[in-house]
C-alpha cells in the first residue's frame, strides 16, 4: 500500500497530467498506473483510434494490437517496460473499426517520491501518411532502377564546361536515395547536405551548378536557407528548385519569394527533374 504521502502525490501528478494533456491537439496520450492499466486519454487518442476514454479505461494498451502488428517491436516495448525505461517504437495499432494506422509510440516511466514505479505515460503519434510516402518513395527508387528510358542522358552541351554538380538539400533519406539515382542517370554528380545550415556551409567552399532545396528541414528549412545564400552570395549564378510534397499556388510562390528559381513536387519524377535542370541551366560559359 501506498503511504498518506505517495498517494497524494500521485494524485496531483495525474491532475496535472491530465490538464496539460488535454490541450495537446497533435498527439495522441495515454496514462497508465504501474501495472499498464489506462487511467487516461485525451481526444486525439479517441481520434486515432476510435475508441472513446471510457472504452480504454482499465485496458493495456496492447489492447490496440493485432495480427499485422510487428512482434519483434513489441517484444522491444516488453523489454523497456520490465527495465523501466523509455522507449519509442513504430508499429501498427487497429482501430475500433478493425482498420489499421501507424503509430509511432513512445513510453516514459515515472516515479513516486519514494522512487517506486507510479505511471506510464505514452505518446501516440498517427504516421500513417509518412510510412505511406515511403512507400511511394520506394517505388520510384525501383521504378528509376528497372526503367530501360533512364539508362545515361546525354545533357545539352552547355554543360561541358561547367562545374556538373548539384547540391542536395534534403533531410529524408529515401527522397536523397531516389535523387542520386536520377542524378546518377544524367551522369551528374551530387554532394547531400541534411538541412540548410549545411547547405550554405557547402555553398561558400564549394561550386554547384544548381541546388535542390526541400522545404521543410530541421534547424534550417529551405526558404531559410534561400534567402541566406542570397543575402550572402549575391553576385553568385545558382539556381535553385525547390521540392516539397505541398504543390499548392501558395506553396510555389513562398518558394519563388525566397529565391528560389523553381518548384517541384514529391515524389520527384525524373522527366520533371530533368526538364528543370535543362532549363534552368545558365547559358554562358564559365
Amino acid at each position: 500500500m501506498f503511504n498518506n504521502s505517495s498517494t497524494k502525490w500521485r494524485q496531483h501528478f495525474l491532475e496535472d497530467a491530465k490538464l496539460i494533456f488535454s490541450n495537446n491537439h497533435i498527439d495522441g496520450v495515454i496514462i497508465t498506473d504501474s501495472t499498464k492499466k489506462i487511467l487516461y486519454t485525451n481526444q486525439v487518442f479517441s481520434t486515432n483510434t476510435g475508441y472513446s476514454a471510457d472504452e480504454a479505461l482499465g485496458k493495456s494498451p496492447a489492447f490496440l494490437q493485432g495480427p499485422l502488428t510487428d512482434r519483434g517491436a513489441t517484444d522491444r516495448l516488453k523489454e523497456a517496460i520490465n527495465n523501466k525505461t523509455s522507449l519509442t517504437i513504430e508499429l501498427i495499432n487497429y482501430r475500433k473499426n478493425h482498420s489499421t494506422f501507424w503509430n509511432e509510440f513512445s513510453i516514459t516511466p515515472y516515479s513516486d517520491p519514494s522512487g517506486a514505479l507510479a505511471f506510464w505515460i505514452g505518446i501516440q503519434r498517427n504516421i500513417t501518411q509518412q510510412k505511406r510516402l515511403q512507400e511511394e518513395l520506394l517505388d520510384a527508387v525501383h521504378t528509376v532502377s528497372i526503367q530501360p528510358q533512364l539508362e545515361p542522358v546525354a545533357l545539352p552541351e552547355i554543360l561541358e564546361h561547367k562545374p556538373k554538380r548539384i547540391l542536395i538539400v534534403e533531410d529524408e533519406m529515401m527522397t536523397q536515395a531516389v535523387i542520386k539515382l536520377m542524378l546518377n542517370k544524367l551522369e551528374i554528380a551530387y554532394d547531400v547536405a541534411e538541412n540548410g545550415s549545411i547547405a550554405v556551409n557547402l555553398i561558400s567552399k564549394k561550386p554547384y551548378m544548381m541546388v535542390l532545396m526541400d522545404i521543410q528541414m530541421p534547424v534550417m528549412n529551405g526558404l531559410q536557407a534561400t534567402q541566406t545564400i542570397r543575402k550572402a552570395f549575391p553576385d553568385k549564378v545558382l539556381p535553385i528548385i525547390g521540392m516539397s510534397a505541398g504543390v499548392l499556388a501558395h506553396d510555389q510562390m513562398a518558394c519563388i519569394n525566397a529565391g528560389m528559381n523553381s518548384f517541384i513536387g514529391k515524389p520527384i519524377q525524373f522527366e520533371a527533374l530533368k526538364s528543370e535542370i535543362i532549363k534552368l541551366m545558365p547559358n554562358d560559359r564559365a
